[in-house]
């Protein structure tokens, strides 16, 4: 979505003025609306006023959701995409807010949407081959960094054949960096794992604090928390996209 100079500007006064807090807001006929934000917790999350978007309504259709990440990357967290995903709106903006050296500065934007084919990434069964652990890997970097996965022809039961070792053999070509060696995980890390299988056979996504998002054989596709899964990670992979803070 191109927007006006003038909406632009008002975004980023609007986020500059709320901050430590996260700012909303919505883009109405190309014009930025400011609305309250009545999360709970205002500097980790935001909830439109239920009266501001009445209003916002009247002066015609919402065309998008913006909120601000005040000293935080514009990647959405996972909170954000599920939101996205079940909301009216499909089309949501994110900016940074950094003070430095006393003065607050607009950083990074990005913009996202949900599943374009529907496809939940949460509760959705598997299908080896395309609704897998790799297919919720594309889902998640298509709906919330907007990034294109090469898809990739996968054998059923490729990983016990002896020969194959897909995810190794092709992280590289998807664009994918070995980071295993780093002291931190970043939001859309994807993390290799060996689940019953001599190669790393299954793929999850971090989505920060300390929680993936994965989808295991049988199961439907779900978030969970990092330490049951720990031991099992044999590769962290990081796209060339979001090298090296997490903005692109």
């Amino acid at each position: 979505m191109m927007l006006a100079p003038k909406a632009r500007q008002a975004i980023e006064q609007h986020a500059c003025g709320c901050y430590p807090r996260e700012s909303c807001g919505l883009i109405v006929s190309g014009e930025y609306i400011a609305c309250h934000n009545i999360a709970d917790d205002p500097l980790r999350d935001f909830v439109i006023n239920p009266l501001d978007y009445a209003v916002a309504e009247d002066l015609g259709q919402v065309e998008a959701v913006v909120h601000s990440h005040p000293e935080k990357s514009p990647l959405p967290s996972i909170a954000d995409v599920l939101a996205c995903e079940a909301g009216r709106v499909h089309r949501w903006i994110i900016m940074t807010i950094h003070m430095r050296h006393g003065e607050l500065t607009a950083g990074a934007w990005h913009e996202f949407g949900p599943p374009e084919d529907g496809t939940p990434l949460i509760g959705c069964e598997f299908a080896h081959g395309s609704t897998d652990c790799y297919g919720l890997v594309r889902r998640y970097y298509k709906a919330a960094l907007q990034i294109d996965l090469p898809d990739f022809v996968r054998r059923h039961k490729w990983w016990a054949d002896g020969q194959s070792n897909l995810y190794i053999d092709k992280y590289a070509e998807a664009g994918f960096h070995d980071v295993s060696d780093s002291q931190y995980l970043q939001v859309g890390d994807v993390l290799l794992m060996r689940i019953a299988s001599k190669v790393p056979n299954h793929a999850a996504v971090y989505i920060g604090d300390d929680e993936i998002l994965h989808h295991m054989w049988g199961q439907l596709s779900r978030r969970e928390a990092l330490p049951r899964y720990r031991s099992r990670v044999t590769h962290i992979l990081r796209h060339k996209a979001i090298i090296p803070d997490g903005t692109h």
